[in-house]
């Protein structure tokens, strides 16, 4: 499954928002392949997508908004998105177009509050020759019905993976021996780099789904994906077990859609820059990774001008957030992306005009 656009309304920091997922234009000797859903080469979608902005723009709630969608949609109850309501004396919406096994669905979800929540849908099937933009024409034809049983199934099937936090029904009991060998072998590498005192990480004899992580006298368990003692580690390398396991499980592929938020924070930038650059490289056909950062570094990387999207706040409403791709704004590829970040071109950086007065 693939997000090709996502608009948001009253839901935690997104009034009136869009963000776009899908690019028109195919791309010569692009850096990064695969930017196509499979059998369709017309339908182009950003595989890649790095999501950066200053403080309170909405790069964590953005993905907190997409995963209550998919429980939503799944197998949760009709006030699962009911704590995003910004307003609550107003109407909540979302919109959802996303395309999966030859088809483009369109879900829109609106909700008054009182833990009600009316949920409706629209199907066509993508033609070998369609695109995302000849797609929502016939889509645009055709009126809304209600969700059916197949729909939230293959919601709850295709799955997002959200910071590192396992769904419930991926545990590792039910891994074979060689991709639990395989997650053992992501944790020790990923979390010895960030903390060489770290002397070994190993499988527990005692408790189901857990690894031990072995540093002198301590023994830190990691439950099924949780870190049980966190504060006795410090926090990049408590990061990198969150990290390991996003690149764990995206290795595996046990899920279509990935969303690193904001990991690497107390990272090296150059360990980041590996990490993210392996976790493209692990990313299977028709999934997308989203990957939020505050690390300029990231625009250096050979990626395609499409994969940067800037959220900043708008200017005409004081509350509201904006997305702005870099490819909208940048169209040489011999500019700078950097340069153009760092002079705020996208005017995504943080208004630090208080400070003056502390000066």
């Amino acid at each position: 499954m693939v997000i090709m656009k996502v608009k948001l309304d009253n839901l935690l920091c997104f009034n009136n928002f869009s963000i776009n997922f899908s690019y028109p234009k195919k791309i010569v000797n692009s850096p990064l392949d695969c930017e196509n859903l499979t059998g369709y080469p017309n339908f182009r979608y950003k595989r890649i997508n790095i999501l950066m902005g200053s403080n309170a723009t909405g790069k964590t709630a953005f993905g907190k908004v997409l995963e209550s969608i998919f429980r939503f949609v799944g197998s949760y109850p009709a006030y699962a998105l009911e704590d995003l309501i910004s307003d609550a004396s107003a109407q909540a919406s979302f919109e959802l177009d996303c395309a999966v096994n030859g088809s483009l669905i369109r879900l829109k979800g609106t909700s008054n509050g009182f833990r009600t929540c009316n949920l409706a849908t629209k199907i066509v099937p993508i033609g070998k020759r369609d695109s995302y933009e000849s797609c929502i024409e016939k889509l645009n034809q055709k009126q809304f019905s209600n969700v059916t049983d197949e729909i939230s199934k293959l919601f709850d099937s295709c799955g997002m993976l959200f910071t590192s936090v396992l769904t419930p029904d991926v545990t590792i009991s039910s891994f074979d021996s060689e991709q639990r060998n395989l997650l053992l072998k992501v944790l020790r590498n990923v979390v010895r780099t960030m903390d060489p005192s770290i002397e070994d990480i190993v499988e527990s004899k005692d408790l189901a789904d857990s690894y031990i992580i072995k540093r002198g006298r301590d023994e830190i368990i990691i439950q099924n994906g949780k870190l049980l003692a966190r504060d006795k580690l410090s926090t990049g390398t408590a990061d990198g077990v969150s990290i390991a396991l996003a690149l764990a499980m995206l290795m595996l592929h046990k899920y279509g859609l990935y969303y690193v938020d904001e990991k690497f924070s107390f990272v090296q930038s150059d360990i980041e820059k590996r990490i993210l650059s392996l976790m493209i490289y692990n990313l299977q056909k028709d999934s997308q990774l989203f990957f939020t950062t505050h690390n300029t570094d990231i625009l250096e990387m050979s990626l395609p001008r499409h994969s940067y999207t800037f959220l900043r706040r708008s200017k005409d409403e004081k509350h509201a957030i904006d997305s702005i791709s870099a490819s909208e704004i940048i169209k040489n590829n011999r500019l700078s992306l950097r340069s153009a970040v760092e002079n705020d071109v996208f005017e995504s950086l943080p208004d630090d005009t208080l400070l003056d007065d502390l000066g």
